[in-house]
């Protein structure tokens, strides 16, 4: 019985009060086999939420017909329709995601249970509604409460639980899972088809033109010009889907509650240890006062609004001859994502070229992009196939962006005396979402519908000239190779810095 207690208290320890020291009396750093345990319920959290918030992505038709409204968000005409999803969800976003990295970087830990908990209850929420459209919404408001906790959480938990030698691979983890959230949502979601896809005229975003003329007893079949048209749509199992997500975060939010913990008795690295919360005001202050981190938040905004309108209507842009197979681009972008986010996350521990590999993945993602939209302009049969694999490669180099792009912003703007890390998540998902209420709003493929030119064809081209403008502003960064956790790390290393405690426990530099 002993034995046991001993095995417990190893994997799951109590927590010490007042612990500054980082290594043992050996010299070796001290790390907890609980800090994987906190790391998988951390990456399942987010990966369903990701896959709560995009479920509807892939199945944009079949949940405009579940809801009786349009696809795209259309006020004019008195609908708001399924993009309207991710649109508020931005919105609501973009206020709360400041208050969860100030609320994660006071309370630490417990914010990730509470996110988890919180989004069990929405996704339950979500699936008693069925198709009241305005119940579903205000689900995805607590939905969204629950996942900026959880999101904001990633580089508090990877500093406080996990050694420098492992933090890059443990935030490569858990963006990881995460972006498998969202692409899980694409590809589970066609699985709930329950028969072949046919016109349906009654759809609120069919064009009035082809409603018009369309002849009932030619068939139903769907042809090229009823997808483009947008007046196809599969019958699903809508209910299914909604009952085993809520399932699955259920029994995920007990494992997070059960597991986690706020810090080790140890901190296992010189940045892990406890530190001041700052204020609102002065964690702004202290980020943006760094001109090499506000230039990589522009960047972001202005690169990333493309792919995500991509993202929020993928099975409208892409052409109808390949938009079936949309679901194996997720697959193989995230199948080839594990080895290649494993490799560049070691070599990112052991290099610290953050900076370098943020740049290649801003140039790679426009590459993919540019590539794919003249595909769009040749329009042959080669052309459209090549699509489904830049998709991939584009998945792949979105999946190590997010890796290299977190660490990079931690590395502008660490400091010695504040805890920063939930603000740095907060604020860059804040941004991210400022770029999906503006980009998804103003470029959908329907937006272009009166024009020549297909609106797939106008999104993708347009998306290519803000995508440059993104990478030319992560070029020009002055100041690329600042790095102030490293250089903090590192003169701890050499022995630079001396440490006590004040009475609060926390750690004062001499």
């Amino acid at each position: 019985m002993q034995r046991v207690k001993d095995r417990v208290n190893w994997v799951f320890p109590a927590p010490e009060q007042g612990e500054i020291a980082y290594k043992s009396e050996s010299g070796k750093v001290v790390v907890y086999p609980r800090r994987f345990h906190i790391l998988i319920a951390y990456a399942l959290s987010y990966f369903l939420w990701n896959m709560h918030t995009f479920r509807q992505t892939i199945l944009t038709q079949e949940y405009a017909k579940y809801f009786d409204t349009t696809n795209e968000f259309n006020p004019s005409e008195g609908e708001l329709g399924v993009d309207f999803m991710l649109l508020a969800d931005s919105f609501y976003l973009v206020l709360m995601y400041p208050l969860a990295g100030y609320l994660v970087d006071r309370y630490g830990m417990v914010c990730i249970a509470y996110g988890s908990v919180g989004q069990a209850i929405s996704t339950w929420w979500w699936y008693l509604s069925f198709d009241n459209f305005g119940s579903v919404l205000a689900s995805r408001v607590l939905a969204s409460m629950s996942g900026v906790m959880i999101a904001c959480g990633l580089l508090p938990l990877t500093m406080t639980w996990f050694p420098t030698t492992e933090r890059a691979l443990a935030v490569a983890a858990g963006t990881i899972v995460a972006t498998f959230g969202a692409g899980a949502a694409l590809v589970l979601g066609p699985l709930f088809y329950t028969g072949e896809q046919a016109v349906d005229v009654s759809l609120k975003s069919c064009e009035k033109d082809f409603r018009d003329n369309f002849n009932a007893s030619a068939g139903s079949e769907c042809t090229e010009e009823a997808e483009l048209d947008f007046c196809c749509v599969y019958p699903a199992d809508i209910d299914t889907y909604n009952l085993i997500l809520a399932l699955a975060c259920t029994l995920v939010a007990v494992y997070t509650v059960v597991v986690m913990q706020q810090r080790p008795p140890t901190p296992p690295s010189v940045v892990g240890k406890t530190k001041e919360n700052p204020t609102f005001k002065q964690a702004v202050v202290l980020m943006f006062s760094h001109r090499n981190y506000a230039q990589i938040c522009l960047a972001d905004f202005i690169a990333s609004g493309p792919p995500l309108v991509l993202f929020s209507s993928i099975s409208r842009i892409f052409p109808p001859s390949v938009s079936d197979y949309s679901f194996l681009v997720a697959a193989t972008g995230l199948v080839l994502a594990i080895p290649v986010v494993a490799y560049f996350s070691q070599r990112l521990a052991k290099k610290q070229n953050f900076y370098g590999l943020t740049a290649a993945t801003y140039t790679g993602g426009f590459l993919f992009w540019t590539a794919a939209a003249l595909c769009y302009a040749v329009a042959t049969d080669a052309s459209e196939v090549a699509i489904l694999g830049l998709g991939a490669g584009a998945l792949v180099s979105l999946s190590l962006w997010t890796v290299s792009v977190y660490e990079l912003k931690m590395e502008y703007v660490y400091d010695r005396t504040y805890s920063l890390g939930g603000f740095i998540v907060g604020f860059d998902r804040t941004i991210i979402n400022l770029s999906t209420l503006v980009f998804v709003a103003a470029i959908p493929p329907e937006r272009f519908e009166s024009l020549d030119v297909p609106g797939r064809n106008m999104t993708m081209y347009i998306g290519s000239v803000f995508m440059l403008f993104g990478v030319i502003l992560v070029w020009t960064i002055k100041d690329k190779y600042l790095y102030l956790r490293t250089a903090h790390e590192d003169e701890e290393k050499e022995g630079k810095i001396d440490t006590v405690s004040n009475a609060d426990g926390k750690t004062i530099e001499l």
